[in-house]
């Protein structure tokens, strides 16, 4: 018997994040192997709740005098790879809206296409006398024989032949009937006299290509679930200080140190903006007229003394995550949900930034276009 390496990718629902892991089991090939890992599986409470979980591949040491089953094996982990960059790498980049991580997943995803390319060019030329089949569809010419069978037990004569006949040019190296069966594996469903035949119910773990577990779940689903309700959650977790967390200050308008985190009193929002995160500012200069910007909505409002509680007290903003919070944020709200609130966006901002300098005049009452003049002009 063989130590094998059961691979499995799975969306990790307290993480939010996709995720693997491996399993060892003892078989006597990567198809029962395959089959014990279930079990392995189901046992790991580490995990915690999962959700679109498939096996992504099966990896093992090679015999160093077996040929033909170093090149089945070193295929077998360039499949591996391609699909843990598949169902974990780029799923969780779009999950981030990282294109840059994105871009660099599907650099590596290709570069394991080009070496699984080239490991099945090398079996065909030095495997040629010993009648080789390609080592990349390895498993594909194992279960494609369950598929038809199936065909041949509810007496579908014409798709078990055609099916055969796919499975044997695949067999013998033939490029197209390869192509074909690759996708039968990925989609689940191939085109058999004319028609799309559908196996992929038989794909899930209690069928004979036990790839899923959650045969009707898919990446989308959780991808979007993360986006639009996992972050909020998150941010919905900030508390709401009050005065007995601040340290408290004057009503000066001058009064305020520009180091200080300061909380707003909710009434002086309208009542759909008195929540937290509408609630916590940092003033941005010392001279009048004074402005302050929110670290989490990152908007802007012009500020008096009397308008906030006080200073949050340290120990309370050591404990704030304000990147976190303000991206979660952007997740929440687009740019233009901000169109009804008192505050000003980033942009408007800079036009009154300069205002200490006298370069620059801005009236807030009108538009920026209509109102922005060289001082003295």
């Amino acid at each position: 018997m063989t130590d094998y390496y059961v691979h499995f990718s799975y969306y990790n629902e307290e993480k939010g994040r996709f995720s693997e892991s491996a399993y060892r089991t003892k078989a006597d090939d990567q198809f029962e192997a395959r089959r014990k890992a279930w079990e392995i599986f189901d046992k790991d409470t580490w995990r915690g709740p999962v959700a679109c979980v498939k096996q992504c591949g099966v990896t093992w040491e090679p015999s160093s005098m077996d040929m033909r089953d170093y090149f089945i094996a070193q295929a077998a982990e360039s499949n591996y790879r391609a699909r843990l960059i598949e169902n974990v790498n780029i799923p969780n980049a779009v999950i981030l809206r990282d294109s840059a991580l994105e871009l660099k997943a599907k650099t590596e995803l290709t570069y394991h296409w080009g070496r699984l390319n080239a490991i099945s060019t090398i079996a065909r030329d030095m495997g040629r006398s010993f009648d080789m089949k390609p080592p990349d569809i390895y498993d594909e010419l194992h279960y494609v024989q369950d598929c038809i069978y199936m065909l041949y037990c509810i007496g579908d004569g014409p798709r078990h032949n055609a099916l055969t006949d796919i499975a044997e040019k695949a067999a013998g190296w033939d490029n197209d009937a390869m192509f074909e069966l690759k996708s039968l594996f990925r989609t689940g469903a191939v085109k058999l006299c004319g028609q799309m035949t559908v196996f992929s119910e038989e794909f899930g773990r209690d069928g004979f290509f036990p790839e899923k577990a959650d045969v009707t779940d898919n990446e989308s689903k959780y991808i979007m679930r993360w986006l639009n309700t996992s972050r909020i959650d998150q941010l919905s977790q900030l508390p709401v200080f009050g005065e007995k967390d601040v340290v408290p200050v004057n009503g000066s308008r001058n009064f305020l140190n520009t180091d200080a985190l300061l909380v707003l009193r909710p009434d002086v929002l309208p009542k759909e903006c008195q929540i937290p995160e509408y609630l916590l500012w940092k003033q941005l200069d010392s001279f009048p007229p004074m402005y302050a910007r929110n670290l989490i909505t990152n908007e802007y409002m012009e500020i008096n003394g009397d308008d906030f509680i006080g200073a949050l007290r340290p120990e309370y903003e050591k404990s704030i995550d304000f990147d976190a919070l303000s991206q979660e944020y952007g997740f929440k709200y687009s740019k233009y949900d901000h169109i009804d609130r008192p505050f000003m966006d980033a942009y408007d901002y800079s036009l009154l930034d300069q205002h200490t300098t006298g370069n620059y005049i801005y009236d807030m009452e009108d538009t920026p276009e209509d109102d922005l003049d060289y001082a003295g002009s």
